[in-house]
């Protein structure tokens, strides 16, 4: 379970990430701070890519449960 629990937990923050930039989008009219937003929700996901590859590396690669 904890190896599946390290693949689930960056994939979930993409999610939240998507789902923080939709609503930012609906509610943000100022397009400077949409931009931000999404650099922002960029960042996240290619943090969130940094550490699955770190906790795979960590791991030894082996995710079967």
């Amino acid at each position: 379970m904890g190896h599946n629990l390290v693949l689930l937990s960056p994939m979930l923050l993409v999610c939240v990430n998507a789902l923080l930039l939709m609503m930012a989008g609906a509610f943000t009219p100022d397009d400077q701070k949409k931009t931000y937003l999404a650099y922002l929700t960029v960042l996240g996901n290619l943090l969130a890519l940094v550490a699955t590859a770190w906790l795979w590396r960590k791991g030894g690669g082996d995710f079967t449960p």
